[in-house]
């Protein structure tokens, strides 16, 4: 459901309190006071959000993604070291 528009809903409540229609002067007076405080509309606020959440995700599976890439860095240094170093004692026991 689509959200009221923040100045017309604002609007609604001050004649609501008012029990009729606000004096049409009064009503310009608020609407071009509060007019360059215009939020987006909402299916282009709720577009933009799509787009963050994309993003999002694409990040956390990056992250995840070099995550792994460094674990297998990791393991295949270790079993470098652990080759190098046998091969390392083995020349020792013959020398």
């Amino acid at each position: 459901m689509r959200e009221p528009n923040p100045l017309e809903a604002l609007l609604e409540r001050l004649r609501a309190q008012a029990g009729s229609a606000l004096p049409e002067p009064l009503e310009r007076m608020i609407r071009s006071l509060l007019e360059p405080f215009a939020l987006i509309p909402q299916d282009e606020l709720d577009g933009l959000q799509r787009q963050l959440d994309t993003a999002n995700d694409q990040l956390a599976a990056l992250n995840a993604r070099v995550r792994t890439l460094e674990q297998d860095a990791a393991r295949r240094a270790e079993k470098k070291n652990k080759k190098k170093n046998k091969g390392a004692e083995g020349k020792k026991r013959k020398g």
